[in-house]
This record gives structure tokens, C-alpha cells and sequence, in this order.
């Protein structure tokens, strides 16, 4: 079996990549696709073969776009793979309707909200003193308290 960086098309099991894809659409995330398959002994290489050739494949498609003058736009973005709860996806996108965005866009948004956020607070909780002797023998409280 070839590496798993490696795949072709030749490679890969076209009636498990079907199976696959017709499972997504059903609605099942690929912890509950693999499940039974490795119960009913399919070689754990040929599953993630599988995988890794649908999502390179995917991949392919979110990077080539046509122009309508027929040239291919080629369009990267930085990626994270996070593995979700089934039960926390609903909630996602939930929310996601609510905020009328797809999932991606919506967890995209809350890990933006979140840096933002980090920097508004770590910027808030410093004192705005000019001169460093001052700001370093000042009597703010902090540390423990004596009892």
C-alpha cells in the first residue's frame, strides 16, 4: 500500500470513498463512518486512504476557481483541523442559522471574537503609566493577601 501522503486514485477504494461521501451527506461525521468499518475489518490503511484522498480532493476544489474568461484562480487559506462533538456541531451551527453563515464561517467568526477579545483584556488590565520608576514603586495591591 503506498504512503498515506502518497494516495492516488488508483490506490483508492472508489466503493469505500462512496460510501463515505453518501454517509456524509446523510448526516454522520467521520468518527461514526469509521466505527463500523474498522468493526467490520476494513484495514485501517485502506480507511484512512480513503479519508485523505476525499479530503485532498475537497481541498482541490476550495483552492481552483474559474474565472468566466476560462483562467483557474488559484485561492489559499491557512487551515486547523478540530474534531467536534456531534452534540456541540448542532449547537455550532444553530448558531450558525441564527447568524446566517455556514458553520465554517461560524466557528471562523468565534476564533476571531475570541483573539480580539484576548487583546482588548490584556491591554486593559495593564496601567497606562508613563514613567516605568512609577509604575514599579507604586502601592497597587497585589499578591497574596495577609491574614
Amino acid at each position: 500500500m503506498d504512503e498515506p501522503n502518497q494516495t492516488t486514485s488508483d490506490s483508492i477504494n472508489q466503493d469505500l470513498v462512496k460510501f463515505i461521501l453518501e454517509a456524509r451527506r446523510r448526516g454522520f461525521d467521520d468518527w461514526q463512518i469509521r466505527a463500523p468499518l474498522v468493526r467490520n475489518r476494513w484495514p485501517e490503511s485502506t480507511i484512512e486512504c480513503a479519508f485523505l484522498y476525499i479530503k485532498r480532493q475537497e481541498e482541490l476544489k476550495k483552492k481552483i476557481k474559474t474565472k468566466s474568461d476560462g483562467r483557474i484562480v488559484y485561492k489559499y487559506k491557512n487551515t486547523i483541523t478540530v474534531h467536534l462533538d456531534s452534540e456541540i456541531m448542532k449547537l455550532v451551527e444553530k448558531r450558525a442559522r441564527k447568524n446566517m453563515l455556514t458553520p465554517q464561517e461560524q466557528i471562523e467568526d468565534i476564533v476571531r471574537r475570541s483573539c480580539v477579545n484576548v487583546k482588548k483584556t490584556s491591554s486593559e488590565n495593564e496601567d497606562k503609566v508613563d514613567d516605568v520608576f512609577l509604575k514599579l514603586f507604586s502601592r497597587k495591591k497585589s499578591g497574596v493577601k495577609k491574614v
